[in-house]
């Protein structure tokens, strides 16, 4: 309909609220922020080597055995069945793998791209909560985050993820408030390949269940689910056939549960998480693993916060 069949009014109120969802169309200084962050992130990106972690070796070798036609180790001589690490990630990698052909540094704008998309999930996602001014400022401090910087040009699976993350809240916010709305089968999708990146997705999945049966979005809640479930349960299946074994996380996490008895250890690890958490990841600031600082500093932040 046009401007002009609309009353003063309306046409204000129509343009605001355009406005105070994404910004000045086209999304306003939020596209140039964007395009600084972008340009950041490419300068950045030679920083760290694609290879230089054991992650994004592992992650980049699953990708190409998937153009092969199945998911093996291609390290290994004999080609052996992977079920470690999750597919999902390599997945996401495997068109940009065999668009490369060798050149390892593109594979880069995987992250940054990533990176980005983030970046507007989450002005999206913060929506009119808040201020304009304080929306455009966290979405400011998210993406030239030092820890954000440094990320976005690391091959891993960690700034997919947030991706993910960010897409499950802005679908999931309308789906609770409006039980018209008919995407449960898209949220069930992103849900299921955010748990085959990060093994935390399987808690995301479970939150957000428990959000809509409390919701009582039960109709909703059943198509979130059968995609994560299906895929789930053909995963285990595969792995159980092929590798006599459910997960390649299954070790891992009978260590971290027997680690649970260490009082010591288990102490000294959420230190540790406090400090990543509270100051590399919002200030950039770093103390230094050994430092008595990992031992002060959560008991402070505790203290300020209570």
């Amino acid at each position: 309909m046009p401007w002009k069949s609309f009353k003063p009014s309306e046409a204000a109120k129509l343009k605001a609220r355009t406005r105070t969802r994404w910004g000045a169309p086209p999304y306003g200084l939020l596209s140039w922020v964007l395009l600084l962050a972008g340009l950041l992130y490419l300068f950045n990106s030679p920083r760290v080597f694609v290879g230089a972690f054991g992650d994004d070796a592992r992650d980049l070798l699953a990708a190409k055995s998937l153009l092969h036609g199945r998911y093996a180790s291609l390290q290994n001589p004999e080609h052996l069945p992977l079920n470690f690490p999750l597919p999902g990630y390599p997945l996401l990698l495997a068109p940009f793998v065999a668009m490369s052909r060798g050149h390892w540094a593109l594979m880069k704008i995987v992250p940054i791209m990533s990176t980005l998309v983030s970046g507007l999930l989450f002005w999206h996602f913060i929506g009119s909560s808040v201020r304009p001014l304080v929306r455009f400022i966290l979405v400011t401090l998210f993406l030239f985050n030092p820890s954000t910087l440094y990320l976005s040009g690391v091959v891993i699976a960690d700034t997919f993820y947030v991706c993910l993350l960010l897409s499950v809240f802005c679908l999931l916010r309308p789906l609770l408030r409006d039980p018209a709305m008919r995407w449960e089968w898209g949220l069930g999708i992103v849900l299921a390949w955010s748990a085959f990146v990060r093994p935390e997705g399987i808690l995301l999945v479970l939150a957000v269940l428990v959000s809509l049966l409390y919701a009582r979005r039960y109709r909703q809640a059943s198509g979130t689910l059968i995609p994560t479930v299906t895929l789930g349960i053909s995963w285990i299946g595969r792995n159980f056939y092929l590798t006599h074994h459910v997960s390649g996380y299954s070790e891992l996490w009978t260590m971290s549960l027997g680690a649970l008895s260490d009082r010591g250890s288990l102490l000294g690890y959420w230190a540790r998480q406090a400090i990543t958490w509270f100051w590399e990841m919002l200030a950039g600031i770093s103390f230094g693993a050994e430092s008595l600082w990992w031992m002060i500093m959560p008991a402070a932040a505790g203290l300020i916060l209570s």
